[in-house]
């Protein structure tokens, strides 16, 4: 291929690649996540039980504002694996039932890198939440992370 041939090429590829930046469409290539947080957790197939629970504790409707949130949401093999005699206690009230699960929030969108490097964060209930890591795996207060970096439009689980 000769120089001049080369060069025509590369000017043609030039042009192209600038009309294909140069659009009058001003919207998003990518919107982001369009789901909030409570929408998400529908959407996924673990979470049925944090679900019940949170519009037990009427706390769907802050997974559903602005936030942002992040929610540690326990899987629903967690909530399996708890005897049924305190699942029971801390569903039987209300009260407790909202502050564990507050316990499971924290304002603020930080997913699992962020946590990691955060080391600690503190929940609405305004417990300290301490993230460590082994390799790529996160833990909570010591309790592995299943779901990580699902994003919703208000936040992260």
């Amino acid at each position: 291929m000769t120089i001049r041939l080369r060069s025509m090429l590369a000017l043609v590829v030039a042009g192209l690649l600038f009309l294909a930046a140069c659009s009058d469409d001003d919207s998003p290539t990518d919107p982001g996540p369009q789901l909030d947080l409570l929408e998400l957790a529908e959407q996924e197939e673990n979470f049925d039980t944090f679900l019940e629970l949170a519009v037990v504790a009427d706390l769907d409707d802050l997974l559903s504002e602005d936030g942002p949130w992040t929610v540690f949401a326990p899987v629903d093999a967690a909530f399996e694996a708890l005897p049924q005699d305190l699942l029971d206690q801390v569903t039987g009230d209300p009260e407790v039932l909202r502050a564990v699960l507050e316990n499971h929030i924290v304002e603020g969108e930080f997913n699992r890198m962020q946590v990691m490097g955060a080391g600690e964060l503190e929940s609405l209930y305004g417990a300290t939440l301490t993230g460590t890591a082994d390799g790529p795996i996160l833990f909570i207060d010591g309790v592995e992370m299943v779901e990580t970096n699902l994003f919703a439009s208000n936040g992260v689980i």
